[in-house]
Parts: C-alpha cells; structure tokens; sequence
C-alpha cells in the first residue's frame, strides 16, 4: 500500500515536470521562496531515496543525503 502511494507521487511529479519547459522547470518562483520548481523536485527525490535507504540500514538521515544537482536542472534525469 504504501509502495502504491509512493508511486503515485512519482507519476504526478512525473506528469507535472513534463508540462514544464526546462526554462519554467530552473526559473525562480517568489511562491517557492525563490527557489525553482527543479529545487523542490530534488528534495522529494533526494527524501524518497534517503527513506529507502534509511529501510535498509534502519537509520534515516537526511541530512547526510547525497545531493543531485543536476536533478536541479535537468527535468528529464529528475
């Protein structure tokens, strides 16, 4: 169940960063606190693999997650 949840929110964020240009996916949003829309996707795919690998070890640390910059970026590595 919970699987099926997490793969839900990876086809919506899918859906939604194909909608985007990749101007519109790095460009500053006063709503986001001027960050970008790539920002925020690389913090839901970098919590999501922290989570999972945290599943293994049975420690979650997100502060010691790898981070992806390019994810940032590039819309179609995210």
């Amino acid at each position: 169940m919970l699987q099926e949840a997490i793969q839900n929110i990876f086809v919506q964020l899918s859906a939604s960063a194909n909608q985007l240009s990749p101007e519109q996916y790095v460009k500053p949003c006063k709503t986001l606190f001027n960050a970008s829309i790539g920002q925020h996707v690389r913090h839901i795919i970098e919590l999501f693999l922290c989570l999972e690998k945290g599943c293994e070890t049975g420690v979650v640390n997100y502060e010691k997650r790898k981070r992806d910059y390019q994810v940032e970026t590039n819309k179609d590595l995210a």
